[in-house]
């Protein structure tokens, strides 16, 4: 096997990282790799990428989730089994604890930054901290993301940092558009947080009443999906919004031919793959200022129009486009020429060739090691991601007394605990605290 990728799985999750995954898996498959994915599932049912993979050259290992350390060896006897020159572990915690075990093993490890969530650099500073030495290599999917890791890094010599940004398919010419009216296109989760899915909703509505004849699709799923339904037949204008729920990328691809701009009002990003898309077709990025990955793309009034709020500054920048046509034309063709110049899928897929050829190529890479009971990272089980099985022999009693005691604590009454405080010189801010004049 050339690649293992490691991703956790569920049901209907089109996160950016799975759609990344199922891409890349596919395109290295095209050009003759042979290309593995282990998938952990997190639900029942059969998740996004067995799904999506079913039937293709791609190899699918797929298992239950289960504790931080069954998974975590499961991974490691897949890669002990198949031999992958490189083990992409991205952002998947079990994934990150094989490389560390399979420090003694001729294998490229990789994680991948996939955003400025908190979630990745945390990960990213327990994992790389010197002394664990895993994983080998740390791919970041924007500059913004490589500079500031780069910024970070303790120790040079450690793991190499390299920004790969994702690669998107470019259609061989743009679809003819109508001048008016104008649709807005949004593809992604339906979640609040980062998304701010809400919010994008209460906007569509505000822009569609306030400049008559745009309408709006919403294509995704979510945990929210059904409130932001709702909440659209509530609101002026939300008739001429369209949910269409889950799409495959084929009939994701045909709403890009039916659109003028894709609409992204996120918290934060890392590269939006979606984004990404729809410029490659020719829809103008209308998105909220962030700092990471979208400057890269969209550079207000050249390539797309960045908005300050979600309130009035998209409103006037949905009517911009409504009446001006000119400009949505020259930002259509800007958007699209910004993605085929500089981000291609053939573009991204080079360096993951490249990365296999050169672990293939290095003095003893075909020979067979054996793989060391290396254990885990220190302090693992103190992470939100760790496994108490693998805490130290003396710290599971410990934690265990600790439970006891806590679990004996609550149950006193809340008046006997204040009094129990008070012998020890311990006060109450929130009983004590001065009443209000």
């Amino acid at each position: 096997m050339d690649i293992l990728f490691a991703s956790p799985d569920s049901h209907r999750n089109t996160d950016g990282p799975r759609v990344w995954t199922r891409r890349l898996a596919l395109a290295l498959a095209e050009r003759g790799k042979k290309v593995g994915v282990a998938v952990i599932r997190r639900t029942a049912r059969a998740g996004y990428l067995e799904e999506q993979l079913e039937g293709s050259p791609v190899t699918v290992f797929s298992r239950d989730s289960g504790s931080h350390s069954e998974n975590a060896r499961w991974i490691e006897s897949l890669v002990r089994e198949n031999r992958p020159a490189v083990l992409v572990a991205q952002h998947h915690f079990p994934a990150l604890t094989a490389c560390y075990r399979l420090r003694s093993f001729p294998v490229e490890t990789v994680m991948v930054m996939h955003s400025d969530d908190t979630l990745y650099w945390r990960l990213s500073d327990f994992y790389l901290k010197p002394g664990q030495e895993c994983p080998k290599h740390l791919v970041c999917v924007s500059r913004y993301l490589f500079d500031r890791q780069t910024a970070a890094r303790v120790n040079d010599d450690a793991y190499e940092i390299h920004q790969v940004p994702y690669g998107v398919e470019v259609p061989p010419e743009l679809p003819a558009r109508e001048p008016n009216p104008l649709r807005l296109l949004y593809v992604g989760r339906m979640t609040q947080r980062q998304k701010r899915i809400r919010d994008v909703v209460r906007a569509f509505c505000a822009a569609c009443e306030a400049v008559p004849g745009t309408t709006a699709t919403l294509v995704g799923a979510g945990r929210e999906e059904a409130e932001v339904r709702e909440l659209a037949e509530t609101l002026p204008g939300g008739s001429a919004l369209r949910f269409t729920g889950l799409l495959t990328a084929e009939e994701t691809r045909e709403e890009f031919g039916k659109h003028d701009a894709i609409v992204l009002l996120s918290d934060y990003e890392g590269l939006p793959i979606s984004l990404m898309e729809a410029m490659a077709w020719g829809l103008v990025p209308v998105v909220t200022k962030m700092t990471s990955g979208i400057p890269e793309l969209v550079q207000d009034g050249e390539t797309g129009l960045v908005v300050d709020n979600r309130g009035e500054a998209f409103t006037a920048a949905v009517r911009a486009l409504s009446s001006d046509h000119g400009l949505r034309t020259r930002l259509s063709e800007a958007a699209a020429r910004k993605i085929r110049e500089g981000y291609g899928l053939d573009q991204a897929v080079g360096f993951w060739e490249g990365l296999i050829h050169s672990a293939r190529t290095e003095t003893g890479r075909e020979e067979v090691a054996e793989i060391r009971e290396t254990g885990f990272p220190r302090g693992l089980w103190r992470q939100p991601w760790g496994d108490a099985s693998v805490a130290p022999w003396y710290q599971k009693p410990i934690a265990s007394l600790l439970d006891a005691l806590w679990a004996f604590w609550i149950r006193i009454p809340v008046e006997r605990r204040v009094r129990i405080k008070r012998l020890f010189g311990r006060r109450d801010p929130e009983i004590h605290a001065p009443a209000s004049p």
